[in-house]
């Protein structure tokens, strides 16, 4: 795990959103970047990631302080923190994503909804 040097925000961590405050002690914004084999959901005002047959848009950064990951580790406690390939710039690197922990609890939910647009926060979808 020491080798992964990013993360993938795709919700509430993004710039201007509720929670963008956490990322700005330890972690640098590198650019836009896409996570595949993914879907997007939202329940109530919360994003959700599972794995699926999509794409999710979000925000790519560079860790300064790992140990700041711990602290988003408790903000995220309904999420485990997993490796991904994240694309940014036509280049593919490895990042942590919070993927929900109980994905077969969404599907067949209607307190679920999917958001088609892979991009939380467009067209009101979050």
């Amino acid at each position: 795990m020491d080798d992964v040097k990013y993360l993938f925000v795709y919700g509430m961590l993004k710039k201007k959103r509720a929670l963008s405050y956490l990322l700005l002690l330890g972690f640098n914004y590198v650019g836009e970047a896409i996570l595949k084999n993914a879907e997007l959901y939202k329940h109530n005002f919360s994003p959700i990631v599972i794995s699926g047959k999509g794409e999710v848009f979000g925000e790519l950064y560079k860790i300064e302080k790992p140990p700041h990951l711990l602290i988003l580790d408790k903000v995220e406690h309904n999420y485990n923190r997993i490796i991904s390939d994240v694309r940014i710039n036509n280049k593919i690197v490895k990042a942590f994503v919070y993927f929900y922990k109980y994905p077969d609890f969404i599907k067949d939910n209607r307190n679920f909804i999917k958001i088609k647009s892979g991009n939380w926060g467009v067209n009101d979808e979050g």
